[in-house]
């Protein structure tokens, strides 16, 4: 059944029987997950949208930020996360989603010519 029909059905109350699950009351219902973004934790970049081949290019940090208490900085190319390398934002946020507020990563960052490394204390994001 596709979703929006069954949604309509369960909203109008006419779900066929066969597709009806009966209750058992004697079964505690499973814990209800922890709230998240979706992002996991907050690192507080603001990368650059146009495309980059190598990495993740800062187009700024947000203030009082992790990255910005770190001392990353607007054009510092991101390459590494975590001891996970990262070409592109899915990567980026792979890397985030994986960790929690208070977690300690590495990041390996270009600033010019030099390849810096950096200890970064993640946040929680705001308002999350």
């Amino acid at each position: 059944m596709r979703p929006l029909a069954l949604l309509l059905l369960l909203a109008a109350g006419s779900l066929p029987v066969a597709a009806q699950t009966p209750t058992d009351s004697t079964k505690t219902p499973p814990p209800a997950p922890a709230p998240t973004t979706g992002y996991g934790a907050w690192f507080g970049s603001v990368p650059d949208m146009d495309a980059n081949e190598a990495g993740i290019l800062l187009g700024g940090v947000t203030a009082g930020s992790p990255a910005a208490k770190a001392g990353l900085k607007k054009g510092d190319l991101i390459v590494a996360m975590g001891g996970e390398p990262v070409v592109d934002l899915r990567e980026m946020v792979e890397v985030l989603r994986s960790h929690r507020a208070g977690d300690e990563i590495e990041v390996v960052y270009w600033r010019g010519n030099e390849e810096k490394k950096v200890k970064v204390t993640l946040g929680a994001r705001p308002g999350g």
